[in-house]
């Protein structure tokens, strides 16, 4: 009698920019909720992978990293209002002001960015990250040169038969990573990375999210590979904080603007928006034509109170937007998730504590206590 293979677990993470602080949160509060601890969780140390894009992709790069979800909030909290200096106007009217500050408030945010990432990350790069914590990561973005899609990966898949060892981003610094799947059009600057390999040369990249905004099939693609589907598959997949979407449009009023489409802010949003329920559809109907067993839950917001609507952006991060974050994050996991009138069966829940159960107590927590 031949042991059945653990479950290959995975985490996936949507991008939405300052509403990353929502899944950091919302992941934060299901582990104390379970946990019934305010021990440091290593919660990267449960997944096998862990896919993010954009902002999802920062907070992927941190747990593999084995970074406390406490910093990782700590850096939307405290770090927030300084990557985002100019946020986006609610109404039209604020436009005509908003336009002219914006290429100088995305250059200023995207250095403060870097800043903050360099004193996390420090010099460390892909296979550093991965010889160290061995924790496989993917993280979308789009390079520019080609228009076309760019995964950087951790060096998880070796070479074997029919396949080349994947190990392209090997020499690629988290920080620059981070910099290159979170530059969304308008609201910061593209990102120039330097290759690693060749000094003479660099790439220009924009946001994941433009392609992968939720990342699920990415990773449940890369766990295929991976397993070679020997395994069964487990995904926890985390959306952002979005806020309510849709547009109500007169008959007679298909071609607005520029400023009635936010300078290219509603189109933007709309694909990220639309990009994400799409994949998690596709990825529901393919599920069932595997060979590998596979289970995704999808931990997805509940609406926001109309207040809460008004504070939420993919830019805001003022006090008022920052509790906006926090709360519906612990509400959701409290309630939506954990809770008697949970959206989740009790099978669904059952396997959510024991991927949390399975999170290990921080190193450095643990050699504080001994």
């Amino acid at each position: 009698m031949t042991n059945k293979p653990v479950p290959f677990r995975v985490l996936c993470l949507d991008g939405g920019g300052m509403r990353g602080l929502y899944s950091a949160a919302l992941l934060d509060t299901l582990i104390k909720r379970v946990r019934g601890t305010t021990d440091s969780i290593d919660a990267g140390k449960a997944f096998d992978l862990i896919v993010g894009t954009s902002t999802g992709g920062i907070l992927a790069l941190g747990l593999a990293y084995g970074l406390p979800l406490q910093d990782i909030i700590d850096l939307y909290v405290k770090k927030g209002s300084g990557i985002f200096p100019n946020p986006m106007p609610k109404y039209i009217s604020g436009w005509l002001s908003w336009l002219p500050k914006r290429q100088g408030a995305a250059n200023t945010g995207q250095a403060a960015l870097r800043r903050a990432l360099d004193e996390q990350f420090q010099e460390t790069t892909i296979k550093q990250l991965y010889d160290k914590r061995g924790i496989a990561v993917c993280v979308p973005a789009v390079r520019m040169a080609t228009r076309k899609a760019w995964v950087f990966k951790t060096p998880h898949i070796p070479a074997r038969a029919n396949h080349q060892a994947k190990n392209r981003d090997d020499n690629y610094k988290l920080t620059d990573v981070c910099l290159a799947t979170s530059a969304a059009p308008i609201l910061l600057p593209l990102a120039a990375v330097d290759n690693p390999d060749d000094e003479t040369r660099y790439d220009v990249f924009a946001d994941g999210g433009l392609w992968a905004n939720n990342p699920t099939l990415i990773g449940l693609i890369e766990a295929l590979e991976i397993t070679e589907s020997q395994r069964d598959i487990q995904i926890i997949s985390i959306s952002t904080a979005s806020p309510p979407t849709g547009m109500v449009i007169d008959r007679d009023d298909i071609n607005p603007g520029l400023l009635a489409l936010k300078a290219g802010v509603v189109p933007l949003e709309t694909s990220l928006d639309a990009q994400a329920s799409g994949t998690q559809f596709m990825a529901k109907f393919l599920c069932p034509h595997l060979k590998a067993n596979v289970e995704i839950i999808r931990l997805a917001y509940d609406a926001p109170s109309n207040e809460q609507a008004l504070c939420v952006a993919l830019d805001r991060a003022d006090k008022r937007a920052l509790t906006a974050l926090t709360d519906m994050a612990k509400s959701d996991a409290e309630n939506n998730i954990l809770g008697v009138d949970s959206k989740h069966s009790e099978a669904e829940k059952r396997l959510l504590r024991e991927i949390i159960n399975s999170m290990p107590v921080m190193e450095n927590a643990l050699q504080e206590a001994a």
